[in-house]
């Protein structure tokens, strides 16, 4: 099975276009919906993602387009016959896309934050490994943070649902329910943390392309 995964750095990918100049180039039923973010950079990491789902499924031929992507009752967008999903964070958007398997995709820049602000969505093993060593502690905190996130998105969950999921530091498999999901790290720009969590995903195959 494959996993086709999109990336950009969102400067270089606008190539000085506004979110304007984005709206003219997909459909309108996306133009109310990018202008309601409260920061027009917001906006335009939405539409950054849009067109690199857009340039997926035109590159495999996939008959439905982003105007058919509909919403579970946990607000997770989906379509019919393929499988994708979208993460951004400062200067980089992320589109994971699949005709055979479901997958949930997270990037985070990597920079220093409070860690004490995100305590309460770990459990207590995985807190301690974070701050065990002082010296890598940031890097443990993307690590477990970015898994956990993939996660969620596979699943369509919210922020309040990450203390319950257990990530363990030995295992890149996680069972949830009667489903068993595979969990990788990405590493295609140093700058930034990716991980994915992938459906039954043992051998997946992943291919890169930068746009």
């Amino acid at each position: 099975m494959e996993v086709h995964i999109s990336w950009a750095k969102t400067g270089e990918y606008l190539k000085g276009r506004s979110l304007e100049d984005l709206l003219l180039l997909l459909p309108e039923s996306l133009h109310e919906r990018a202008k309601r973010y409260k920061r027009e950079s917001d906006g335009i990491d939405f539409l950054v993602g849009r067109l690199l789902l857009k340039e997926a499924l035109e590159a495999h031929g996939v008959e439905e387009g982003i105007e058919d992507i509909q919403y579970n009752e946990k607000g997770k967008p989906f379509l019919n016959k393929v499988f994708f999903n979208i993460s951004h964070t400062e200067d980089m958007i992320v589109c994971a896309f699949s005709k055979e398997v479901e997958m949930g995709i997270d990037v985070e820049k990597r920079k220093l934050v409070d860690l004490e602000n995100f305590k309460d969505f770990f459990n207590e093993t995985e807190w301690e490994n974070i701050i065990a060593d002082p010296d890598n502690k940031m890097q443990q905190f993307y690590w477990y943070w970015t898994r956990k996130e993939s996660i969620i998105k596979a699943k369509g969950l919210d922020l309040s649902d990450l203390n319950k999921l257990e990530v363990d530091l030995d295992l890149d498999v996680v069972e949830l329910g009667d489903e068993k999901w595979v969990l990788d790290q990405l590493g295609f720009d140093e700058a930034y943390d990716i991980a994915i969590c992938v459906k039954n995903g043992e051998g997946v195959r992943y291919s890169f392309y930068r746009r």
